[in-house]
């Protein structure tokens, strides 16, 4: 291999080593199965032939391949460390505790593992969201979770700093990048082709752009974002604290010029698409549609986010000033992306102290534009300026026929955003012109299910609306799912046309049907539906189903089945069904005392 091969490499790698051995070590490994663990993980990167380090970002890639391998390990280890921490906490509690605050590692310690490897993702490595997610195979409203539980635990102890401390948290010191790098691509078979995993050697079109794509992250471009807007501004994280340390005078000038070559090729190339997956004699398959949720996510997540965060505050007028300003001239500017995320900050802005004069007009150009994305976002700014006119009493009224002639055409990308934002407007109540509307479009066998998810937050449907939904949720047991879970579920008063539907759903098997009647069942319907789960309870032989109708049954408050329950939550030979026959008792009591309402779900 070349010698420029294993310098590229080597500049797309050696400024996120220190972030992948501080991450290894704090999935526990001791600092030498640190390295040995990032070692591994680069050597899979030379032999890598798909676009994930790219679309994912090469630190959050090396990150959650340190992970991988550290499962096993971690499954391994789990009980010896926890009764090493039993014994230091005994041993802490036999021992004066010093008069200090507590350190920042000694509370990291004291975290859930989940918890603390998500907070540090965010923080400590200055992950989105997305890579998370990634990087922990979870969702990324679970990330969120996590990392809001952990960091409200820590503000405890640390205050508002706490994100503070943990950015500035000290990382590993790679002392010789370089025999990282070469150690990877010594141990990659590389002989039998010309590229190394098609980051390194480059020789047709479609993989000299990856490789475009993979240096523009080491060299400061950043994020797939860049990857769309490559020409629009220099990052600063170039400039940032860790590649000052770990780059020369003449290195920043070297990528300087690397950066200008490689955006010019991109500008030249257009945008990368992650291709499509095909195997050996298979037909090719088509590139997969980009959802407005990923592609406004690259944006939401950057420049959105940190205009957000700016507006917000309140310690530097300056700056939030400065931000506004920014997002007024996105808004009125040509560039989609930015336009999108001046949008999101305005969306998430409604009661922050700026200047909102003639910002109704520079939001309503993007409500009427074609692209369905854009018109989505500019909707729910619209909403937001509406909430923020309220304390000016100068209130902006909604313009609903617009908003119904926009979702009627709204393609399926946008479908079940725009139904929310009508189904909001409206009281969450689907009835007369909205509920037209929402027949026509359930006739749309392409996009009934969208719709339908759309329908979610409607509190009342009218009795057509019911009787569709009912006619859909016949057709299939996903179909049933969908439709208990999306629209039947959040009733808040279902009539007994309603709950007979779901009673014989719940006897064909359908959780969710079961999970449907926990909220908004009438007194006058909830004795005779607790008397027919009741004996659904004695018929079924799936436990599941069978944990599903005591939690159903406690929902419903009939005072009928408090004998029932009893005598469930005394029979040990199904501890679970029990413990949920306890929690059902205690929800009959709360209904029947009237401490607590029902519980919206």
């Amino acid at each position: 291999m070349k010698k420029r091969d294993a310098s590229a490499l080597e500049s797309l790698v050696r400024p996120e080593l220190p972030h992948a051995v501080a991450w290894a070590r704090r999935l526990g490994y001791s600092a030498a199965d640190a390295d040995d663990a990032v070692q591994d993980a680069l050597t899979r990167l030379v032999r890598c032939t798909n676009t994930s380090p790219i679309s994912l970002g090469v630190r959050a890639w090396l990150c959650r391949e340190v992970r991988t391998r550290a499962r096993t390990r971690r499954r391994s280890e789990t009980r010896r460390r926890a009764r090493e921490r039993v014994a230091a906490e005994r041993r802490a509690r036999n021992t004066p505790e010093p008069r200090t605050r507590f350190k920042l590692e000694d509370a990291l310690a004291k975290l859930s593992n989940s918890g603390r490897e998500a907070l540090e993702l965010r923080f400590r490595h200055d992950l989105e969201y997305a890579a998370i997610a990634e990087i922990l195979g979870l969702s990324e409203g679970a990330c969120r979770q996590r990392v809001h539980k952990a960091l409200s635990r820590l503000r405890g102890r640390f205050g508002d700093r706490t994100p503070a401390l943990l950015a500035l948290a000290p990382l590993p010191v790679v002392h010789d990048g370089g025999a990282f790098v070469h150690a990877a691509l010594a141990s990659a078979t590389v002989a039998d082709t010309a590229v190394a995993g098609g980051l390194i050697m480059a020789t047709t079109t479609g993989q000299k752009i990856t490789l475009t794509a993979a240096l523009a992250f080491a060299v400061g471009i950043g994020g797939t974002l860049a990857v769309q807007r490559a020409g629009v501004g220099e990052d600063d994280s170039l400039r940032s604290k860790g590649a000052l340390q770990t780059a020369s005078a003449e290195v920043l000038a070297e990528r300087d010029a690397e950066i200008a070559r490689l955006r010019k090729q991109l500008e030249e190339r257009g945008p990368l698409l992650r291709p499509g997956i095909t195997k050996p004699g298979a037909k090719k398959s088509k590139p997969r549609s980009r959802t407005p949720a990923t592609s406004a996510r690259e944006v939401v997540s950057t420049q959105g986010e940190a205009w957000r965060k700016a507006i917000l505050q309140s310690i530097d007028v300056q700056q939030r000033e400065t931000a506004w300003a920014e997002v007024r001239a996105a808004l009125k500017g040509e560039d989609r992306l930015l336009a999108l995320a001046a949008l999101h900050a305005v969306r998430f802005t409604p009661y922050a102290d700026v200047d909102r004069v003639g910002l109704v007009r520079d939001v309503e150009r993007h409500v009427d534009a074609d692209d369905g994305v854009q018109k989505l976002y500019g909707w729910w700014a619209v909403f937001s300026l509406h909430q923020a006119s309220k304390r000016s009493g100068d209130i902006l009224e909604i313009d609903v026929p617009k908003l119904l002639s926009h979702v009627a055409v709204s393609p399926l990308s946008t479908r079940g955003s725009m139904v929310a934002n009508l189904v909001s407007v409206t009281n969450w109540e689907i009835d007369g012109d909205v509920a037209d509307l929402m027949l026509r479009l359930m006739d749309d066998r392409d996009t009934i299910a969208e719709t339908l998810r759309g329908m979610g937050s409607a509190k009342r449907i009218s009795p057509k609306v019911r009787d569709r939904v009912f006619q859909y949720a016949r057709e299939g047991r996903d179909e049933m799912a969908l439709a208990a879970k999306w629209v039947l579920r959040g009733l808040e008063e279902k009539d007994s046309e309603t709950v007979r539907f779901l009673l014989d759903a719940a006897e064909s098997g359908s959780g969710e049907a079961l999970d449907a009647l926990r909220k908004g069942v009438g007194a006058a319907d909830a004795a005779s539906a607790s008397a027919r789960l009741r004996d659904l309870f004695e018929r079924s032989e799936d436990v599941t189903i069978r944990r599903r109708i005591v939690n159903a049954v406690g929902d419903l408050g009939d005072e009928g089945s408090r004998e029932w329950l009893t005598r469930l939550s005394e029979d040990l030979s199904d501890r679970a069904t029990a413990f949920g026959a306890r929690i059902a008792l205690r929800r009959l009591d709360q209904i029947a005392t009237g401490s607590k309402g029902r519980r919206r779900r």
